[in-house]
Formats: C-alpha cells, sequence, structure tokens
C-alpha cells in the first residue's frame, strides 16, 4: 500500500514542502511545493491548497523546531526504565533551565544504558508558546503535524544515508547549525546565527572557528564538510573553499529526480517521518500537544461505518421479521381455507389432522369408486349388459358378481357343462372382455346342475384391448 511522508521547512519569507510517496520502502514519487508569502499562516494555507489529495490515515508530517527556541540537556537517571524515565524528566529539567518547567514541553531521545546501571539522556525542553505558534496555523490549515522534531536532530535522522560521517552545517535565514555526525548519530553540534550575518567576516570567521573546533576531536577521521541550506549555500561554500576547508554541497537524488538546494531541508524532514525509531530524534507532539485530530477522524469515520452496520441489520431483521409475519398469515390462511374446504366436500370426516394427505386418499376413494361407473375400463353397466345378452334358451343363476379394477368375478348356476361352454363362448366374443378362466365347475350335490366361478379380464377404455 503506497503511504506519504511529507517534511515541512518553514523560514520567516518562505516556507517549503517535500512529499514522497512510498511503494515497498521505495520513494516512487515526490512533490514539491514552495511558498514566498511572509505570514505563517498565509504559507501554511497556501501549501495546503498546492498539496494534492486529502491526508490519510498513513500520511506523516514532520517538521523541526528550530535550535535557538530549545533548552538541551544531557541527564543521567539511576535506573534504565522509560516510563521512571520519562515521569522523572519534567523534575529533572526543571532544575535545569532558566525558566520555569510548567512553561515549558519536555521531550527525550531513548535512553542509552551504561555499565553502572544507569542511563544516559539527551532532552529538550521548548516553550508552550513556541509549540502553539507553529501547531495553530498549521491545524488551521489542514496540515496535521504528525513529528515535531529539533534541529539539527532531525537533519541527522533523515541524513542517514547521504551523511553519515563528517560535519554538516545547515544554514537558513534564522539560524546557523554546525553538527558533528559519527556512525549516522550527532555526538555534538554549535548554533551560530544565520542570515545576512553568516557572510559577514565575523559570521565566516565564527563559523570557520567552530568547524576547526569540531574536526580536531579526531583529526585522524575522515571529516568531510557537508553544506545544507537555503539559496545562500552556493557563496557560503565558496567563503569555505577558500578557507581551505573540505566543503561539499550536500545533493539529493530521489525517484530519479534531483532535489534542488532549497528543498534539501524539507525532504530531509520527509525522509525523518519515513524513518523507523533513532536515538538521535525528539518528539514534541506530545502530551497536551499530542497529535488527536487524525484519530478523531479515524473513530469518527469508525463509528459511523458501525452505526450504518448496526443500521441495516436492524433494517434486514425487521424486513425479515415483516416477511416471515406475512408468509405466516398467508400460511394460517390457507390452512383455514383448506380445512373450510374439507368439511365442506367430506362432511362426514370428523377427524382433521393433516387436510392435504387426507385430502388425497379420500380423492383416491372417490377414483375407486366411480370406476364402477366410468373410468379406463368398461363400467359395471356394460358388464351386466354382455351377461343379460345371453341367448334365452341358456339358463344362467347369477349368485355373485364382484366387480373389481381389471376384472369381474362371477359365481353361479347353470343346467350343465354344455350349457358353461356356451356361456364362456358367448362372453369370449364380447369385446369387454380380454380373456376368461373358468376357476371353478362341478356338480350339485343331486347331480341335476353345475355350479362355477368365472374370472373375466376387462379391456381398456371403449372395449379396446
Amino acid at each position: 500500500m503506497a503511504k506519504r511522508f511529507l517534511g515541512l521547512d518553514i523560514g520567516p519569507h518562505s516556507a517549503h514542502l517535500a512529499v514522497l510517496e512510498y511503494d515497498l520502502d521505495q520513494v516512487t514519487h515526490i512533490q514539491l511545493l514552495e511558498s514566498r508569502l511572509e505570514d505563517l499562516p498565509l504559507q501554511l494555507a497556501d501549501l495546503r491548497a498546492s498539496l494534492e489529495g486529502d491526508f490519510t490515515f498513513g500520511d506523516r508530517l514532520a517538521a523541526a523546531l528550530p535550535a535557538n527556541v530549545a533548552y538541551v540537556r544531557p541527564l543521567e537517571f539511576p535506573f534504565r526504565d522509560s516510563k521512571k524515565i520519562m515521569a522523572a524528566l519534567p523534575f529533572e529539567m526543571g532544575s535545569r533551565l532558566p525558566v520555569p518547567m510548567d512553561e515549558c514541553v519536555a521531550a527525550a531521545q531513548p535512553a542509552i544504558s551504561t555499565e553502572e546501571a544507569t542511563a544516559k539522556v539527551t532532552a529538550a525542553a521548548v516553550p508552550k508558546v513556541v509549540l502553539q505558534d507553529l501547531l495553530n496555523p498549521a491545524d488551521a490549515a489542514g496540515l496535521p503535524l504528525h513529528l515535531l522534531d529539533l534541529a539539527p536532530y532531525a537533519y541527522v535522522a533523515g541524513l542517514s544515508e547521504w551523511c553519515s560521517d563528517g560535519i554538516l552545517v545547515a544554514t537558513s535565514a534564522v539560524e546557523t547549525t554546525v553538527s558533528r555526525i559519527e556512525a549516522g548519530q550527532l555526538t555534538d553540534y554549535r548554533l551560530l546565527p544565520g542570515g545576512e550575518e553568516r557572510l559577514s567576516p565575523g559570521g565566516l570567521k565564527a563559523l570557520h572557528r567552530e568547524i576547526r573546533a569540531l574536526t580536531a576531536r579526531d583529526p585522524k577521521r575522515a571529516n568531510t564538510i557537508y553544506l545544507m541550506g537555503d539559496d545562500a549555500i552556493a557563496e557560503l561554500a565558496e567563503q569555505l573553499l577558500q578557507a581551505g576547508l573540505p566543503v561539499e554541497q550536500l545533493t539529493m537524488r530521489l525517484a530519479g529526480e534531483e532535489v534542488p538546494a532549497a528543498f534539501i531541508p524539507a525532504a530531509t524532514l520527509a525522509l525523518r517521518a519515513a524513518a523507523k525509531e533513532n536515538r538521535n530524534a525528539f518528539n514534541f507532539r506530545q502530551g497536551a500537544f499530542a497529535l488527536k485530530g487524525e484519530w478523531q477522524k479515524l473513530k469518527t469515520s469508525l463509528w459511523i461505518s458501525a452505526s450504518l452496520a448496526v443500521l441495516i441489520c436492524v433494517v434486514l431483521a425487521s424486513a425479515a421479521v415483516i416477511n416471515y409475519r406475512g408468509t405466516t398469515k398467508q400460511v394460517d390462511a390457507l390452512q383455514a381455507e383448506m380445512v373450510a374446504l374439507y368439511r365442506q366436500t367430506f362432511p362426514d370426516s370428523t377427524t382433521i389432522v393433516d387436510v392435504p394427505l387426507q385430502m388425497q386418499s379420500a380423492l383416491r376413494d372417490l377414483r375407486e369408486r366411480s370406476s364402477l361407473i366410468g373410468g379406463s375400463q368398461p363400467n359395471v353397466l356394460k358388464v351386466l349388459k354382455a351377461l343379460s345378452s345371453l341367448p334365452n334358451n341358456l339358463e344362467l343363476d347369477l349368485q355373485e358378481l364382484d366387480y373389481g379394477p381389471g376384472s369381474v368375478r362371477l359365481a353361479g348356476r347353470t343346467a350343465s357343462f354344455d350349457a358353461l361352454n356356451q356361456i364362456t363362448e358367448h362372453l369370449g366374443r364380447s369385446t369387454l372382455f380380454t380373456d376368461m378362466q373358468v376357476t371353478d365347475a362341478k356338480l350339485t350335490a343331486d347331480g341335476n346342475r353345475v355350479n362355477f366361478r368365472l374370472l373375466l379380464t376387462l379391456t381398456g377404455e371403449g372395449g379396446q384391448s
């Protein structure tokens, strides 16, 4: 997922904003913005209007306070626990400041443990009014500052890939800092005036003296002097080269583009925002000055999303209940209608358990009964007519007629076996029967007559087999 890291470099006559877009820990695109307005609120509003897109949850914006507004003190604590250190920090700093601690906000770098079970900490305190003068216009302009560091510490943290050893001279219209960097860590720095005074003979002499003092601490170490700042660095670099110092202007290339010299401080702060925890870094956005806007927006969005989700669930549940109740009413109405229809059709039925099943059973009985009169086989009237069409000279005493599906069973008495044969021959010529069988034939006890039983197989509808 792409993220944006932004660096804001503020000066009295201009402000610069560098936007670095990262994808898979690589800078893929940069945007450089500048405002030449004099007033800070106007500068920030101008930059925000030129910035592409809105701030998202993953964006991080960093800025740095000038070194001349902070009180930096090295402290040592008899314990290493970070929570205890932060709790004791205001009291320890308060005893070392020329102003009341209640008027300041203190921040500390990660502690460095020693062999004596103590911890050394570099701490800084900044007046609250200084923070308010920067944070209030930034919030009003819609530029949420996530990191508010301190120069030159923020520069060293952001330039770890470009300047890991040597002397870093960062100059602006506000101040000039001379920092000694060893293995990517700031070990010492000096604070000098900025503006026009830095190019004066006295300013150049002081700068030369401080650079010599920092390089003299380890003469055997390579001490390249890197120069970073505003448009005056070209002339400043020329003056230092004439003084015999190994100076080179810091250059930076990001996403295949060369970063102009005036934007390098802002780009460095953007790199500071992207950098992971660095023991040279501060962040004064804590306590009462902690950034709440981004989390508040996210929390509001989450609440809105959760409320919408609950509302949707309630609507769906209500619709399901209403639909279920409507369906239940329809089923009850249909059930009552079926019961009424069943009672009307079968008034003799007293027990009702399953109306559809009982109705199917009753209809099946009706179909069987109706087959006696009509259906897919010859009805009983046709069978009786066929029996009555026997010749008059044939004596037939019909005692039993069992008409059923597919067949007719006859039981009766005739004058002789010859008469029985004539009866079967006559019925066999009828189209109502496809087959007949004498299942029983015997003389009566007096020997004068013959008792018989016949099984007649009925044809299909219309007398066709």
